[in-house]
Parts: structure tokens; C-alpha cells; sequence
């Protein structure tokens, strides 16, 4: 009888040993697995942040980030002409320019990624006729957090740690005044040639639909764009100084 119970409790002691080992092993399988994940998610953490970016819709370019938490948001945003309206010293008839606005928050910083995509209506130089003209461009900003606000480079600024929102128009205004050429012409203009010849005056070489030059329109620098004469009392004031 004594031999009986000694043989059974040897036989649940050996079971539980064994169950022991048996989540013991469990054990250290799933901690190697939490191990490696947390190993993906330190080396991969924006791919692993990407599945949760936080997307709105905004209609004006000022982002609230008082209460935003530590990840990657995106927003879209519709350049139109009422945009202008702030800057009434600009090159553009018109607007109609995609936004999108990529923006990660850390506890030190903000990346804030922009692509606009786009067409502005601008007036020709020759013609005065309107004309689309198509732009397309990526910038990249960081905003630091900092005990007070100013710019130190072109694509850093500084933010108190008091700033409630950040205002990205002036910036989108000055990547789309940057991106339209000096020389706006219609694009019925674009092979033109435009030469100075010795009097001073200038030619206009249009290529013709065969890719022939035509012959020169000569201007003078004193006569308007569509080639009216000059007013005779200039021309003779003009020959006076040349002798």
C-alpha cells in the first residue's frame, strides 16, 4: 500500500515536470517571436506606421498640432484661386493645384512631406494671351521643437514648444512662384527664337509647322510686342545719337 502511494505521487511529480518543460519551451518560443517583431518594427518603423496614417481632407493650409499624437497624418488640399487672394502681387491669373501634405510627428520634430500637382493660369509676355502651364514638384520641411520660433535654413525651422499650428501657405505660394519661368510664353511660342542683333534690335525667329525658319520679324526694344513703328520724332532722336 505504502508503495502504491509512493509510485503515484512519482508519477505526478513526472507529470508535472513534464507539463513544466512543455510550456517552459511555449514560453520561450513566443518570446523569441515578440523578440523578432520588436527587432521589425525599430528597423521598419515607418512601413509599420504607414498602415495607420490618419488622412482629412482640409480646406486652408493650417494644421492644427496641439493635440496631435506621435504619428504619420495625411492631408489633402485643393489650391484654388481664392488662394491668391493673399498675395496680390503674383505672376498667377488662376490656380487649380493638388495638395497632399505628408506630416510625422515625433516628440522632437515634425517631417513634413508636400507634392502639389497641378495647373496655373499665367499671361503670355508677347501676347498677353492666357495660357495653362503645368506644374508638378515635391518638397521636404522639418520643423523642430525649440524654446523659440525663427528660420535657420531653407528647409528648417525652429517651433516653440508653445505653437499651436503651423501655416504652410507662404511656402506652397513660394514652391509654385519658383516653379513659373521668368519668360511666360504661350505654347504656341515655345520655338521661337529670340536673337539681338548689332542696331540693338530684336529678332523673332518663328519656326513654321515644317520646322523652317521663317524670315525674322525685326522689333525695336522702344516698340511695343505686336511690332507697331516707333514714333518717327524717336527714330530721328535715335539716328541723331548713333552719329
Amino acid at each position: 500500500m505504502i508503495f502504491y502511494k509512493s509510485n503515484h505521487r512519482l508519477q505526478i511529480i513526472q507529470k508535472l515536470n513534464k507539463d513544466f518543460l512543455f510550456f517552459h519551451k511555449k514560453t520561450l518560443i513566443l518570446r523569441k517571436i515578440f523578440k523578432k517583431i520588436y527587432h521589425f518594427k525599430n528597423c521598419f518603423k515607418t512601413q509599420i506606421y504607414s498602415y495607420f496614417i490618419f488622412m482629412e481632407n482640409i480646406s486652408t493650409p493650417i494644421i492644427s498640432i496641439q493635440h496631435l499624437k506621435n504619428q504619420i497624418y495625411e492631408y489633402k488640399y485643393q489650391v484654388s484661386k481664392d488662394f491668391l487672394a493673399n498675395f496680390p502681387y503674383s505672376d498667377m491669373e488662376n490656380v487649380q493645384l493638388d495638395t497632399t501634405i505628408i506630416l510625422e510627428k515625433s516628440e522632437t520634430l515634425l517631417r513634413v512631406k508636400l507634392h502639389i500637382e497641378g495647373n496655373v493660369t499665367l499671361l503670355c509676355d508677347r501676347s498677353l494671351d492666357e495660357f495653362e502651364y503645368p506644374i508638378s514638384l515635391d518638397e521636404n520641411m522639418l520643423y523642430q521643437f525649440s524654446e523659440k520660433t525663427e528660420w535657420v535654413e531653407d528647409n528648417l525651422m525652429l517651433l516653440g514648444y508653445d505653437t499651436v499650428e503651423i501655416d504652410l501657405s507662404q511656402l506652397i505660394y513660394e514652391l509654385v512662384q519658383v516653379s513659373v519661368p521668368l519668360k511666360k510664353l504661350h505654347p504656341r511660342f515655345e520655338n521661337d527664337v529670340y536673337e539681338e542683333n548689332a542696331d540693338g534690335e530684336i529678332l523673332i525667329y518663328s519656326f513654321s509647322t515644317d520646322g523652317i525658319i521663317d524670315d525674322p520679324e525685326t522689333f525695336s526694344k522702344n516698340a511695343n510686342i505686336e511690332g507697331e513703328e516707333i514714333d518717327n520724332r524717336w527714330a530721328d532722336l535715335k539716328k541723331i545719337m548713333n552719329n
